[in-house]
């Protein structure tokens, strides 16, 4: 979200080609959350400014379906969690519960970071 809200190359090549092909664009709540807080944390000193940076943000959000945090995601996410758990290499909590959002209705992650994401089995990654 936040690449593709900078015009990042990469972000834009990819959400062109998902709107071209008609893919389902979805966003976990979390993903949402998190880039939410990046722009109340950067534009707080100025209340004008903030207002006018979350409307901007909600139009971005608007083009995403929004997966919420359900019971069966919550499910997923502890599964997920004990393997990584097992093997040394837990995820941070948001990321833990983006992953299984994905996993939980067979989507692919796409994320600049497919380092920490890969450590998932189940998960399918891709990266711009």
């Amino acid at each position: 979200m936040i690449d593709l809200a900078r015009s990042e190359p990469g972000a834009t090549r990819r959400a062109l080609a998902l709107d071209e092909a008609s893919e389902l664009a979805a966003l976990s709540a979390l993903s949402a959350a998190e880039y939410l807080l990046g722009v109340h944390l950067r534009y707080r000193r100025s209340k004008d400014t903030l207002q006018e940076k979350l409307a901007q943000a909600r139009d971005h959000l608007a083009r995403f379906q929004i997966i919420p945090f359900t019971g069966e995601v919550a499910e997923v996410s502890s599964a997920v969690d004990a393997g990584l758990t097992e093997t040394g290499a837990r995820l941070g909590l948001n990321d833990l519960y983006i992953a299984a959002t994905a996993i939980k209705y067979g989507l692919t992650l796409v994320t600049r970071n497919p380092r920490d994401f890969g450590r998932v089995p189940e998960l399918k990654v891709e990266t711009y």
